[in-house]
């Protein structure tokens, strides 16, 4: 019964109200590391072109790929199509998340294949360092969101780094 109060029943991942209180109390503890914001690239189209039963698979095979790769106590769906990652401050380097990034794309496009999903579906993602870009679970989403929404207006399928913090 905890098992479903704290993970999500489509994806085995931590809910939203898991992985917000997960982060804060990191923080708390001073936590340093990255957040990364995932979105699957036009969710809604591929829930209108081949069904919800599909739609509800991809998220599945996201949710496998995302927990091989990092952990399902690293992760949750956050909304429909959305995901965070949290990692430690070890993978606060670009060369290393991009490379990531492009293991987690071919571990989910396997997985995709694997269940003979009649379509690939993409990710954008965008992250955001603590304390570079923020201490707070909000700034940090904030800005990792940011970075997110720039990668699908910038050709999606990829991931950025949230900008340099601004100076107030």
């Amino acid at each position: 019964m905890r098992q479903h109060l704290r993970h999500d029943y489509l994806t085995g991942l931590l809910n939203r109200k898991t992985v917000e209180q997960q982060i804060s109390r990191l923080l708390q503890e001073g936590w340093e590391g990255v957040l990364i914001m995932a979105d699957i690239d036009e969710f809604k189209k591929i829930n209108d072109q081949y069904g919800h039963l599909v739609g509800d698979q991809v998220l599945e095979s996201l949710g496998a790929a995302v927990s091989e790769l990092f952990g399902a106590e690293r992760a949750g769906r956050i909304g429909g199509d959305e995901f965070l990652v949290i990692l430690p401050l070890s993978y606060r380097d670009a060369a290393r998340l991009q490379e990531l990034a492009g293991q987690l794309r071919k571990i989910w496009i396997h997985r995709q294949r694997q269940r003979g999903l009649p379509c690939e579906a993409t990710l954008s993602m965008g992250a955001s360092f603590c304390p570079q870009h923020g201490r707070d679970l909000r700034t940090l989403w904030i800005r990792a969101d940011k970075a997110l929404y720039q990668v699908k207006t910038g050709g999606k399928n990829g991931l950025k780094i949230a900008e340099a913090q601004e100076e107030k």
